[in-house]
C-alpha cells in the first residue's frame, strides 16, 4: 500500500553488557535509512534477563534518546528484540478442509490455517514470542509457498513458534514502558538477525547462524528456505572474561580489554626452561604487577571459546537437520571482535564460517560491517516487514469496506 509520508522505526537491542538503539526510516519510496544509532553499557541485566527495571529503563531511555537526537525525531514507540536463555522453538501444523464447491483455497483459507498453526498450548509460565512461517501442504503437496488460488481438499501450515519465559518478557515490557516509550513489538532477536544475514540461497540449502552475546548464545538452523531449529545456551563471551580473572588474579575491567586485545593468539607452552613472551599485568586489589606468559593466557582463552563452539555444534547436530544440510555458518555477535574467532568456530564446528553482516544499500556501510550491529539492525528490517504485512491488511480491510458500501449503495 502506498504511504502518504514517511515513518520511522526504532529498534532495541538490551543485551547483557551493551544497549544499543536504532532509528531508521522507511520513506514513501519504500526505501530504508539508518538515521540514528548509540549504544550504552547496560545495567540492570544479568545473564540475557532484567534484574533491576529501573536501571535497565535508564539504559533504554539514554540509547534510543541519543539515537533520536542524531535522526532528530521524536520516538514513542519500540521494536525490542528479546531472547532469554529460556527461549525454545517448535514446528506447529493447522489443518483445515476446503468446503469451497470449486475447491479454490481463498486468502481467508490461508489465514485461517495459519491461525490453526498458531494455536499452541504452552504452560502458564511461556508466551509465544514470534511465529514464523514454514511454507503450506496442498493436500499431499507440501512447501507450497503460496496457497491461493490452488485447488485442494486439505490446506495445511506450518509454522516454527518460538516461546519464551512470560516473567522475562514482561518485564522487558515493563522496563520500556518505564522508559518513557510504547513497546511495539517484540522480536525474537536471533531468527531476526538471522534473517538479514543469511541470503536466500543459503536459507534453502541450509545454513546455521549463531550469535555469540556476552551471557547467551543464539543457534538458528535454515533449511528449505525456513527456520527449522532455534535454541539459547546460558554461556557467552561474558564466562571468558571471568575465567581470565579468576585464572589470573586481575580485576574484570582488564580482562576484558586483555580478551580483545590478544584473543585467540597460537601461543604454546613451550618446551624447557624457555617461557616464552610475557605480558605485565595488574593484579587485583592493587597488589602489584606480575608478569603472565602468553601461552598461559591463550589457554585459558581458547578452552572457553572451544566449550561455546562445541555446545553450538551439539545444538546444530539436535536440530534434526542432516548436517550436510547445514553446510554454513554465520557468525555473529560480541565474540566477533576477539582476534582468532572465527578460525576457532571453523575448527571445531568443522563448516565453512563467516561473518554475518546486514547486507542493505540503504544502510550505513560503517554497520553493516561490524557483526555486533548485526541483532538491532535485523530487528529494524524485521519490523518494517510486519509494517508492510499490516499495511497490506489494513488495505485489504478498507477495499472490502469500500466494495460493501457500494453495493449497500446500489441497493
Amino acid at each position: 500500500m502506498p504511504r502518504r509520508r514517511d515513518e520511522y522505526l526504532v529498534s532495541l537491542d538490551l543485551g547483557t553488557a551493551v544497549t544499543r538503539a536504532a532509528v531508521a526510516c522507511w520513506r514513501a519510496d519504500g526505501d530504508v535509512v539508518l538515521e540514528g544509532y548509540a549504544e550504552t553499557p547496560s545495567r540492570g541485566v544479568a545473564k540475557g534477563l532484567i534484574v533491576d527495571a529501573a536501571q535497565a529503563a535508564d539504559c533504554i531511555r539514554e540509547a534510543i534518546e541519543a539515537a533520536a537526537s542524531l535522526a532528530r525525531v521524536r520516538v514513542y514507540t519500540v521494536l525490542a528484540a528479546v531472547a532469554t536463555p529460556f527461549a525454545r522453538g517448535v514446528p506447529s501444523r493447522g489443518c483445515i478442509a476446503i468446503a469451497h464447491e470449486d475447491k479454490l483455497v481463498r486468502g481467508a483459507d490461508a489465514a485461517q490455517a495459519l491461525d490453526a498453526a498458531n494455536r499452541v498450548s504452552l504452560p502458564a509460565d511461556r508466551v509465544a514470542v514470534e511465529a514464523y512461517s514454514q511454507g503450506f501442504t496442498v493436500d499431499d503437496a507440501r512447501n507450497a509457498r503460496n496457497p491461493v488460488g490452488m485447488v485442494c481438499g486439505r490446506l495445511e501450515a506450518e509454522l516454527h513458534v518460538v516461546s519464551d519465559s512470560l516473567s522475562a518478557h514482561a518485564n522487558t515490557r515493563q522496563a520500556i514502558k518505564k522508559a518513557g516509550f510504547h513497546l511495539e513489538r517484540a522480536l525474537y532477536a536471533p531468527l531476526a538477525t538471522a534473517e538479514a544475514v543469511l541470503s536466500l540461497e543459503e536459507k534453502r540449502l541450509g545454513s546455521a547462524h549463531v550469535d555469540v552475546g556476552a551471557a547467551k548464545t543464539a543457534v538458528s538452523v535454515y533449511f528449505g528456505e525456513y527456520p527449522r531449529y532455534t535454541r539459547v545456551i546460558p554461556i557467552g563471551a561474558d564466562h571468558i572474561t571471568r575465567d581470565l580473572a579468576i585464572g589470573l588474579n586481575i580485576p574484570l575491567a582488564d580482562a576484558e580489554q586483555l580478551k580483545r586485545r590478544c584473543g585467540l593468539t597460537d601461543a604454546r607452552r613451550p618446551r624447557g626452561g624457555d617461557v616464552g613472551e610475557k605480558i605485565d599485568l595488574a593484579l587485583a586489589g592493587g597488589a602489584g604487577i606480575h608478569s603472565i606468559p602468553l601461552w598461559r593466557i591463550a589457554l585459558i582463552t581458547r578452552a572457553r571459546v572451544e566449550e561455546i563452539f562445541e555446545l553450538a555444534g551439539k545444538e546444530l547436530g539436535r536440530s534434526g537437520v542432516a548436517a550436510a544440510a547445514a553446510g554454513r555458518v554465520a557468525l555473529t555477535g560480541g565474540l566477533c571482535r576477539m582476534p582468532g574467532t572465527l578460525a576457532a568456530a571453523h575448527r571445531v564446528l568443522r563448516r565453512p564460517v563467516r561473518l554475518g553482516r546486514v547486507e542493505t544499500g540503504c544502510l550505513l556501510p560503517q554497520f553493516e560491517l561490524d557483526p555486533t550491529h548485526a541483532t538491532v539492525l535485523g530487528t529494524l528490517l524485521r519490523g518494517l516487514y510486519h509494517r508492510e504485512q499490516a499495511h497490506d491488511r489494513r488495505f485489504e480491510e478498507r477495499g472490502l469496506r469500500t466494495v460493501f458500501k457500494r453495493v449497500a449503495g446500489w441497493l
